[in-house]
């Protein structure tokens, strides 16, 4: 299971969370990890908003706007929180070593990588 990040509000459940889907439409829209710190006022909007799509989909971008401010807006935890969130959802993408125990299928490549 992925990491999530939730809150009530009212009694509104709210849960923050990345699958490859919510990503992908951020980095249409943008959203580049490693320009976090050098463009923050892009590059959190995004990653803020992009953490609400997948289990709040219809949520609309001024709503999204609303919620972030009743919790007093962008916290450190928070921020820390969805960037740890993304990372490990990148890290799913690359494989940890060869072979899989879910796929034991070998993949033999008639060719050398580093060429």
């Amino acid at each position: 299971m992925s990491k999530q990040i939730s809150f009530k509000i009212d009694k509104e459940e709210y849960v923050l969370e990345f699958d490859r889907a919510s990503i992908q439409e951020m980095e249409s829209r943008g959203f580049r990890l490693n320009m976090l710190d050098d463009m923050p006022f892009t590059m959190v909007p995004l990653m803020v908003h992009g953490a609400f799509r997948k289990h709040h989909s219809t949520l609309s971008e001024a709503k999204i706007e609303k919620i972030i401010e009743t919790i007093g807006g962008i916290s450190e935890t928070l921020l820390k929180g969805l960037s740890m969130m993304i990372v490990e959802q990148a890290q799913a993408l690359i494989p940890s070593g060869e072979g899989n125990k879910e796929n034991p299928i070998k993949l033999t490549l008639n060719f050398d990588l580093d060429e």
